[in-house]
């Protein structure tokens, strides 16, 4: 069980960045985290990137890539996909959960001529191994508020493709 060492309310509105964190840790502390997020925060928003997509042929062979080296990926197994993730951040307090894949976001959340200018930086060669591994890292981006105003917003990840 995870505990605050003491019981603070944070009344202004904060932003949490989690970035390839849960995917290290017991994913039966993952709720536990979010739960004290959830609760210990008046308005809160939590941006989550993380890794998932445990289950193909790709994503096997990226848990046993990290066990080789001694680090397990023991956070995705339990939420191997985008529904599952919304489902637990929905469950353990945010009231509104925008969530989508990195494939999704790179080819549908930027605009063509952005992406064209990012591709002109470094470019690639081996688009479908790029989008491969795109698929198997998501953004999420949580919000809870107390006053259930609409002062947070999601910024339309849940509409990409």
């Amino acid at each position: 069980m995870l505990e605050l060492t003491s019981s603070i309310i944070i009344r202004i509105p904060t932003i949490i960045f989690s970035e390839v964190v849960l995917s290290y840790i017991n994913p039966e502390s993952i709720p536990e985290i979010e739960k004290i997020i959830a609760a210990h925060f008046d308005e809160v928003v939590y941006l989550n990137y993380e890794v998932l997509n445990s289950s193909d042929r790709f994503g096997k062979k990226m848990i046993e890539n990290f066990q080789n080296y001694g680090i397990p990926l023991k956070g995705i197994i339990s939420y191997p996909n985008v529904l599952s993730i919304r489902n637990r951040l929905n469950q353990n307090g945010f009231s509104k959960v925008d969530i989508n894949n990195m494939k999704n976001i790179y080819h549908f959340g930027i605009n063509a001529d952005k992406r064209k200018e990012i591709d002109s930086i470094e470019w690639l060669d081996e688009y479908e191994e790029f989008d491969l591994i795109q698929e198997h890292y998501f953004l999420a981006v949580s919000s809870k508020s107390l006053s259930n105003s609409d002062n947070i917003t999601g910024i339309g990840l849940n509409a990409l493709k």
